[in-house]
């Protein structure tokens, strides 16, 4: 669930998920290291019209591509059912998950069985396709077409007085036990140093989710080489080691307004506008103006202006051509293609104001210059 609380047709409320509102996004992802091999964003019902077997439609979208290759397909009650595992088993995949009691088709035998005891167990098998129910705190059912009814084995489980006894377990529980948190591993790691920020708009949250899932994948192939350099390389150093090959003088002009801010245009910096027509100086702090950009606020409480920047395009001739940037207060240690950059970057960045945003740049201030 990408977290999204503005304006949406297809925004979703899932009251049970740790983010309730938001844009809903399905993925495949391995269980092992959380990698995702694919995913789908939910745009809500076509023509209004309500989707039935939606579960069923999730499942064979992401899989279609594994189909004949006999993997193992691991999900939850939602998208379980005995049609979708046949047509899965029908094309060499094999899967498993819980199943709600209420579906149609399901063994009497297995689901109206009362189980009280910790360890009670019923199944029932029609070709590959077994149906189990296993009683821990509560009586869990699961579909199976990729495990043995024959084959049980023991899990660990702590007793009212404090002991730990082993209790009696089928093996398609263990295994999806085991092999049903690739989601949960993939969003662990992807909410750790992610990129994203408050915005508007809903196309920059899914285009910071996915810029993270590609991030979170990377990190994941790099460690999976398993050298001496990788194996104890963290995310946040990893994300560090990306940002320093990126090389941003090489980007054109068109390039400029859509880049990736490098860290060090994050700092508020001293910068000078000059017109080319008149002369005329601008003195501002790009802190105030950046914190604009970021938040979208058009009220900060700034020093008092004398005259605004906002009032020199009033005059007749002068345009954002005209217009120079200079950085006054910059980091010493840049080297001059470093400043450019920086100049080139803000240029752009004060360009996208224009025409309605004008007002925003008051921040910036008349000087004279000698």
């Amino acid at each position: 669930m990408i977290a999204f609380t503005g304006r949406l047709g297809f925004k979703q409320y899932v009251p049970l998920k740790l983010t309730k509102r938001g844009i809903k996004v399905w993925m495949r992802a391995d269980p092992h290291n959380g990698y995702v091999n694919d995913l789908q964003v939910y745009t809500g019902k076509e023509n209004d019209v309500p989707e039935r077997g939606l579960g069923e439609r999730i499942v064979k979208d992401l899989t279609r591509d594994i189909w004949g290759q006999n993997h193992h397909v691991y999900c939850d009650n939602y998208f379980t059912s005995i049609p979708l595992f046949e047509e899965l088993l029908d094309n060499s995949t094999y899967a498993c998950g819980t199943i709600r009691a209420n579906w149609k088709g399901l063994p009497p035998f297995v689901v109206q069985g009362k189980l009280k005891k910790q360890g009670d167990l019923r199944q029932q098998q029609k070709g590959n396709l077994v149906a189990t129910a296993w009683h821990d705190k509560r009586t869990v059912l699961l579909l199976t077409t990729n495990a043995d009814p024959t084959k049980n084995t023991t899990v660990l489980r702590k007793q009212k007085d404090g002991s730990v006894h082993d209790v009696p377990c089928p093996e398609a529980i263990k295994n999806y036990t085991q092999n049903m948190n690739g989601v949960d591993r993939a969003d662990q790691l992807r909410a750790t140093y992610s990129i994203a920020r408050k915005a508007s708009k809903w196309r920059k949250y899914v285009f910071w989710f996915l810029v993270d899932v590609a991030i979170c994948s990377s990190f994941i192939l790099m460690k999976e080489i398993q050298n001496e350099n990788t194996s104890t390389t963290s995310k946040a150093t990893f994300e560090e080691e990306c940002l320093q090959v990126i090389d941003f003088t090489q980007l054109s002009d068109s390039e400029a307004d859509t880049r990736s801010l490098d860290v060090n245009l994050l700092d508020a910096d001293l910068i000078a506008l000059t017109c080319k027509v008149c002369q005329k100086q601008y003195i501002g702090e790009t802190g105030d103006l950046r914190r604009r950009i970021n938040n979208h606020r058009s009220t900060i409480k700034t020093k008092k202006i004398n005259e605004p920047v906002g009032e020199h395009f009033n005059l007749e001739g002068h345009k954002w051509e005209d217009m120079t940037v200079v950085v006054i207060d910059h980091n010493p240690r840049w080297t001059d293609a470093q400043r450019k950059s920086k100049e080139k970057f803000w240029m752009h960045r004060l360009k996208s104001f224009r025409p309605n945003g004008i007002n925003k740049l008051n921040d910036f201030t008349r000087m004279n210059v000698n």
